[in-house]
């Protein structure tokens, strides 16, 4: 039996998969520690690529001969894995490092094994968890892209953005800097309980001092539940901002589309609230020549990683069922819903 293993990467989390020849799941590991080369040095990124893939194969069946398996390939689709130069570099160092595991690494951005999963006949990536990336990718392996700056200077519309932005309001306010015509309470609420604060002083510890992008992002699951439960004007202004700021991510791209038509492939928790994110989404697209297809990837990555490994080094192309790994969110053209 072949086994093609994949690893979908992000700052906050990790997830494994392996894969066998006819593309059917063998093992997969959902809740492993986050991946992204910018948030940790070399060797613990690949110490911990090590310890998943180990953890992963263990879960096979054992082997007549009482042996491990030797892996076809591994792709690593992952935040932080922008650069192909130092991709390579990382791919030398995991065969150095451990060469028993595998020879055959690719490494590409989170975006790859997104497309890969989902459409890899091309589209439009567009994340938004933790952090924001969006990608344009065709077949020919020509990319344009917008976004994947980091929490500095990027990330918009991300989970961390909307954290960040729920702060600052509710800071301004406070201050009469900028102060919002209705009331914070609920959001003020919820950012203390987060952080387990009472003043808006002791947001220098988390935001500076011991500084977790992660454990900021999080904050952005109980504005939501604001937002649905309640409808806090805030909670949801925080929510129209964010559909805005992907959606201008996406009309970056649009001068780069050859054809009328083409897929958004939608990936992270940010879109399980596509509800309030929708029509400041659309609103901000407005009127264009081409329809795009919206869909939410509802798969791990991991399967479009294993899936790119697997036809990039080992010359095999895994029979997956793209279409079983998303689900249509709408379709949208002329500055209207299709559906």
């Amino acid at each position: 039996m072949k086994v093609f293993a994949g690893i979908e990467g992000g700052a906050s989390f990790s997830k494994v998969a392996l894969l066998d020849e006819n593309g059917n799941i063998l093992s997969r590991l959902d809740s492993e520690p986050g991946t992204n080369i910018m948030l940790m040095t070399k060797q613990e990124w690949v110490d911990r690529i090590y310890q998943m893939v180990l953890k992963a194969t263990h879960q096979l069946p054992k082997k007549p001969d009482g042996r491990g398996y030797q892996l076809e390939s591994i792709g690593l689709c992952l935040s932080g894995c922008e650069n192909e130069e130092v991709n390579q570099e990382l791919c030398e160092l995991l065969k150095s490092k451990h060469p028993e595991l595998c020879q055959r690494y690719s490494i590409a951005s989170d975006t790859v094994g997104s497309m890969m999963t989902c459409s890899p006949d091309g589209g439009i990536v567009l994340i938004a968890g933790t952090g924001s990336n969006c990608l344009l990718i065709y077949t020919d392996g020509s990319q344009y892209r917008c976004g994947g700056w980091g929490h500095i200077i990027g990330d918009h519309g991300s989970a961390y953005s909307i954290a960040i932005r729920s702060i600052r309001y509710l800071i301004e306010h406070e201050e009469n800097y900028a102060p919002i015509e209705y009331d914070v309470s609920n959001v003020r609420k919820v950012v203390f309980d987060h952080f387990k604060i009472d003043n808006y002083l002791d947001l220098i510890k988390p935001l500076y001092q011991e500084f977790d992008k992660s454990y900021i992002a999080q904050l952005c699951a109980p504005i939501a539940k604001l937002a649905i439960e309640k409808n806090d004007p805030l909670a949801m202004k925080l929510f129209n901002e964010a559909g805005k700021a992907l959606a201008q991510h996406v009309k970056a791209l649009i001068p780069k589309i050859e054809g009328d038509e083409i897929s958004v492939i939608c990936v992270g928790s940010l879109f399980k609230s596509w509800s309030l994110l929708e029509k400041a989404f659309l609103d901000e697209i407005g009127r264009i020549p081409l329809r795009l297809n919206l869909v939410y990837c509802n798969a791990t990555s991991a399967i479009g990683a294993a899936y790119y490994a697997a036809k990039v080094r080992a010359k095999i192309k895994l029979p997956i069922d793209h279409e079983k790994n998303y689900q249509t969110l709408c379709a949208y053209h002329d500055g209207q819903k299709v559906y």
